[in-house]
């Protein structure tokens, strides 16, 4: 039983380092608000839909990885310019 419980541990690890999402101004007076963060982390899957969750990660692929943010140059800022 711990067994599995350690392997539970280090699977759910494992998914939410995939969506850690940090990184550091790239200017300075950086406005972060317009930086809204993963893909992966705007929205909620309800439960109902559980099931079509893995229907989901392959259809969008890595996209669900990607930042989105309210401003195109906000964008290009925080991306080419970011220590991650």
């Amino acid at each position: 039983m711990e067994r599995a419980n350690l392997q539970q541990s280090d699977n759910l690890k494992r998914k939410i380092a995939n969506i850690d999402f940090s990184y550091s101004d790239p200017t300075p007076n950086f406005d972060r608000t317009q930086v809204k963060g993963l893909i992966a982390q705007l929205f909620i899957l309800p439960e109902q839909n559980f099931k079509s969750a893995t229907a989901l990660e392959i259809c969008a692929g890595g996209r669900l990885y990607n930042v989105f943010s309210q401003l195109r140059k906000a964008n290009s800022r925080s991306l080419w310019r970011t220590k991650w």
